[in-house]
């Protein structure tokens, strides 16, 4: 709501929806200072827009990539949590959603590359057709 409306006083920042009364009393000046600040700013160096999320059904390929992270973590007596993350996993379903072809993520590296990334490919090959 603040990026879209950019509020430029109090009144405005405390009609925006969600917006409690506290933070417009205890943050709102320096709120509108950094949306001013951002409104200044040439287009060039704006952030990159997010990615749009992932489509639900895309939930069912995420958990079967995240069971061959667990599968393997179980054999190598390592931590779940120290397998494979939810980042890395959807960028990986971004590179090919929903038909491939998909490529490894950079952020999947070292230990975790060599030993999942042909596993995760084989994956999503078999899932696409």
């Amino acid at each position: 709501a603040l990026a879209h409306e950019q509020p430029k006083d109090l009144q405005h920042l405390a009609k925006l929806e969600d917006m409690h009364p506290r933070i417009v009393r205890n943050e709102g000046s320096t709120l509108l200072k950094l949306i001013a600040h951002a409104r200044s700013l040439p287009e060039q160096e704006w952030p990159e827009a997010l990615s749009e999320p992932l489509p639900i059904e895309a939930a069912k390929v995420l958990k079967t990539l995240r069971k061959i992270g667990l599968a393997l973590g179980v054999e190598l007596d390592i931590a779940p949590e120290l397998m494979l993350r939810k980042k890395i996993l959807e960028e990986l379903l971004r590179s090919g959603y929903p038909h491939g072809p998909y490529a490894l993520p950079d952020s999947l590296q070292g230990w975790r590359r060599e030993l999942m990334g042909d596993a995760l490919l084989a994956c999503l090959a078999e899932e696409s057709m």
